[in-house]
């Protein structure tokens, strides 16, 4: 009985251990498919966004302050020209 249960825990520590093998060869197998395949549309829209969010904060900061100062000189003058 004693040899039975160790041959049964052996087949199971066996049969977990070949589990995690085939996880893990799958998971390799995975990693050198994305590593020879990359998606290029995803970096290439990742990278310009990246590029394009710094213009375009600049480009509304460029337009929207002058804006706010000109708005601030009509205000202090409407408020001067009243008292």
């Amino acid at each position: 009985m004693e040899k039975l249960q160790q041959a049964y825990y052996g087949y199971e520590l066996k049969k977990k251990s070949f589990a995690q093998y085939q996880n893990e060869q799958k998971k390799q197998q995975r990693i050198q498919k994305e590593r020879s395949n990359p998606d290029w549309t995803l970096t290439f829209l990742q990278l310009t966004g990246a590029a394009l969010s710094i213009p375009l904060v600049l480009g509304w900061l460029a337009f929207l302050l002058p804006v706010l100062l000109f708005s601030l000189i009509v205000f202090y003058a409407v408020v001067i020209s009243a008292f």
